[in-house]
């Protein structure tokens, strides 16, 4: 009787076949890996370009809803994984473009952390995060840690940035305007000079973005009085916004506009001032809709140059729609809220309307003396 014939294997040939089998086996596990992860994967990349789309028409509260559920299925990723941060970076964006301040700041910061730990914390990327939070800093008030977000984000794009200044540009013109705020004017004009300067060599007189850094060079000028230099900036300012986005009609033209309107009432143009204003806050409120901030500047400046020219009684509806905006943006208490209320008592005085006046005042003091409470 014949014994069944066995197989017999030289040594390398073992080997070759124990390395096929695991090679096997290790595709097995990548397969299942992979089978594991799309779903997540997939869901995550809908949420997350549903969220860009959001944000992209304005519709923060789907933004924020489809940012939170893409951030969630990032976390399955890992803390430092390229979609955790960019989902990250959009919900921050989302808060700091629907005026969120503080959840925006927390946001960046975290976005911040992680590049730290990535190690790659003076990169491009954190370059510009640390741009983004300092104007969600500045918008907070919060003017020294602005300046160092600022001067972080200028030290790294300095280093990263060498062959784009328009881009280092941008965050000079943002420091600027925060040392124009803390009236720290030989700074603020040395700052928008330069980017000023810097983004007309790059990108030419008539770009879009030389209206930014035209504004507020403008700003400064008519804030230490230099009127005649401020007008001619602004007026160039309108020239090229007028031929930007939306066929003229946009947030640059606007603050020409208003800041026009600003430099004639300074000069106690009233008349010109009036007409400028009219235009921005109709402007304004098409762009930036009705219950922006920046609708209520142009309606507290609009209504004191209308006080400016007695015109009284015209300036009591302009300064509620401004009271109403700022106390839904900033609360009832914040200064720039009881200033414009201030503005109404005086115009009320004048209309020998003083018992109102009187009551406004009373509420005004009420409401100051909430907000110095410890």
């Amino acid at each position: 009787m014949r014994r069944p014939r066995t197989q017999t294997h030289s040594p390398s040939a073992w080997r070759s076949q124990a390395t096929h089998r695991f090679a096997v086996r290790v595709a097995c596990f990548a397969l299942a890996s992979a089978l594991m992860v799309t779903p997540a994967l997939a869901e995550w990349k809908t949420n997350y370009q549903t969220g860009q789309q959001a944000l992209k028409d304005k519709d923060y509260r789907a933004a924020e809803n489809a940012a939170i559920e893409a951030l969630n299925e990032s976390e399955k990723f890992g803390e430092t994984d390229d979609r955790r941060i960019n989902t990250l970076e959009l919900l921050g964006d989302i808060y700091r473009e629907s005026r969120q301040w503080a959840a925006a700041a927390g946001i960046f910061d975290q976005v911040l952390a992680a590049y730290k730990k990535l190690g790659t914390d003076q990169g491009q990327e954190a370059g510009t995060i640390q741009n983004k939070l300092g104007i969600v800093y500045q918008q907070m008030r919060d003017l020294d840690k602005a300046e160092a977000a600022y001067l972080t984000s200028l030290q790294i794009k300095r280093k990263k940035y060498k062959q784009n200044v328009a881009s280092i540009a941008i965050v000079v013109s943002n420091l600027g305007e925060l040392y124009r705020r803390k009236k720290e004017w030989a700074k603020a004009e040395e700052l928008h000079k330069q980017a000023l300067a810097d983004k007309e060599n790059e990108l030419g007189p008539e770009h879009p973005l030389m209206v930014t850094s035209l504004n507020n060079l403008a700003l400064v000028y008519s804030e230490t009085k230099r009127y005649a230099e401020a007008r001619q900036l602004l007026d160039r300012a309108v020239a090229i916004a007028a031929k930007g986005e939306n066929n003229g009609k946009n947030a640059d033209h606007a603050t020409a506009l208003h800041n026009l309107g600003d430099l004639c009432y300074s000069q106690s143009l009233h008349k010109e001032a009036k007409a400028f204003f009219e235009k921005a806050l109709a402007m304004r409120r098409e762009v930036l809709g009705p219950q922006h901030p920046n609708v209520a500047d142009t309606l507290t400046s609009y209504a004191n140059t209308l006080f400016g020219a007695d015109e009284f009684e015209a300036t009591l509806p302009l300064y509620d729609e401004a009271i109403a905006i700022r106390k839904l943006e900033y609360g009832a208490s914040d200064s720039r809220t009881t200033k414009v209320m201030g503005f109404k008592a005086m115009a009320l005085d004048r209309l020998k309307r003083t018992v109102e006046a009187q009551q406004l005042r009373d509420d005004v003091k009420a409401l100051e003396a909430r907000r110095n409470q410890p």
